[in-house]
């Protein structure tokens, strides 16, 4: 060992745990303290993988968050997005750095908050209690409350802004229909951005020897999330235009002919289906 802490300390810098820095210093070997760089923090999906590319950056002035449920994590960095006031980078904690000077001296994020106003009345969301009883829609403000415990034990608590939060748990066996969805009133999200939204935070594969397959899972997942997305979004009208317009594509498009066009009358019983050739001037616009 001894051979090897002399060989890094010929080295530009290095990564060892402070443990392993401590037994170099034993055996005589002074290096010093490992590079502060850290993974910077990517949120979490419902299936344990990263949204984003996480990457080493430079850990002064960071702060450390720690791993957040997927739901939380997923607004959380919908809201940072939306505040760049708020600059700090975030970092992933590396419990083998603890002990150096630079890395206990990183500010930390002890717990993170959700704050919902709707109907002038407060509903506070957090990653250890269960949820508030309180239905999907509109909210008068989102707010994300980042409380933060300093080296010195100082605490203080930031504010930001957030256009949306969903809340869902699926320790507790949740799916789809579960998950509780609270949009500002003037949040502008389109269903195909919410439907992401929805499948990061809730899809995940049931593993059961007697489940569905991976793609079957996810592609009946996508179909439920969006209609979600379009039930939020749309008003009734333009929820069932888009919903049959999702069948269409998938389950009937398929089968029209080349050139051809099929017409279907729904409402009247019995329903009444027409194929007729397309027009000359569609075919030359297509």
């Amino acid at each position: 060992m001894t051979a090897i802490f002399k060989a890094i300390s010929k080295r530009d810098g290095h990564c060892l745990s402070h443990k392993d820095w401590l037994q170099a210093k034993e055996r005589g070997v002074l290096l010093p303290e490992a590079r502060p760089r850290l993974r910077q923090w990517s949120p979490m999906t419902g299936e344990c993988t990263r949204s984003g590319t996480a990457r080493l950056i430079d850990a002064k002035g960071a702060l450390v968050t720690p791993c957040h449920s997927p739901n939380f994590a997923q607004c959380l960095s919908r809201a940072l997005e939306a505040n760049p006031e708020f600059s700090t980078p975030l970092v992933e904690p590396e419990p083998g750095f603890a002990g150096y000077a630079w890395y206990d001296a990183l500010p930390k994020i002890e717990d993170c908050e959700f704050l919902i106003v709707q109907d002038g009345k407060e509903h506070l969301f957090d990653e250890t209690d269960d949820r508030p009883d309180l239905k999907s829609g509109r909210a008068d403000s989102i707010t994300a409350l980042l409380h933060i415990t300093t080296a010195d034990d100082a605490k203080k608590t930031v504010r930001l802004a957030a256009d949306l939060f969903i809340s869902y748990d699926s320790c507790l066996d949740f799916e789809i229909e579960d998950a509780a969805i609270f949009l500002m009133r003037a949040c502008t999200i389109d269903v195909d951005v919410l439907t992401d939204l929805l499948e990061a935070i809730c899809f995940e594969a049931h593993r059961d020897g007697d489940a569905d397959s991976w793609d079957t899972q996810h592609d009946q997942f996508l179909l439920d999330a969006r209609q979600l997305a379009i039930e939020q979004l749309l008003d009734a009208d333009e929820a069932l235009i888009t919903r049959c317009g999702t069948v269409v594509s998938k389950h009937l498009r398929w089968l029209v002919p080349q050139g051809r066009m099929i017409t279907i009358y729904l409402g009247a019983d019995p329903t009444r289906i027409e194929i007729s050739d397309i027009p000359a001037v569609e075919t030359n616009e297509r």
